[in-house]
């Protein structure tokens, strides 16, 4: 089973992060692809075999990072059904903010309206995201087992 790390990063610490979620993986024993949100599409999802995790920042007021921002508006609109997705979301952001983790919760709304199936509630992580990524992959590693 191949875990496929999707991420949306402005400044790119979320890139890191999902960078660590990837090695973190690896020494576990899973075969993982890291690969921006901009160079996914809806249509690509259905055929995912495996599973996904989406790891995202929220920009500006409530907004996804710019390399994210495409691949939101396609779920957005989406009337393709993802039954047989199985997701994970990790959402970053600021708890100051009126729109917390906006973009993470739109990903996830998304993917379940869509028929994909949620392994974990979303995991909204406030500031940089570093001292929660490790509890939210050791929370998908017995999900991520069973799946193997």
């Amino acid at each position: 089973m191949i875990i496929h790390i999707l991420y949306g990063s402005e400044t790119g610490s979320t890139e890191q992060l999902a960078e660590q979620a990837v090695e973190h993986l690896q020494q576990l024993g899973h075969e993982v692809t890291l690969d921006p949100l901009d160079d996914a599409k809806v249509s690509d999802l259905p055929q995912l075999s495996g599973i996904l995790l989406i790891i995202t920042s929220t920009w500006g007021d409530g907004d996804p990072p710019s390399n994210a921002a495409e691949l939101h508006y396609q779920l957005s609109k989406n009337e393709t059904s993802l039954t047989g997705v199985r997701y994970a979301v990790f959402g970053i952001g600021m708890a100051s903010f009126g729109h917390f983790c906006q973009a993470g919760k739109d990903f996830d709304h998304f993917l379940a309206a869509a028929g994909a199936e949620r392994l974990l509630p979303i995991t909204l992580s406030d500031d940089n995201g570093a001292a929660d990524l490790p509890l939210w992959l050791n929370k998908l590693q017995p999900i991520l087992t069973r799946q193997k």
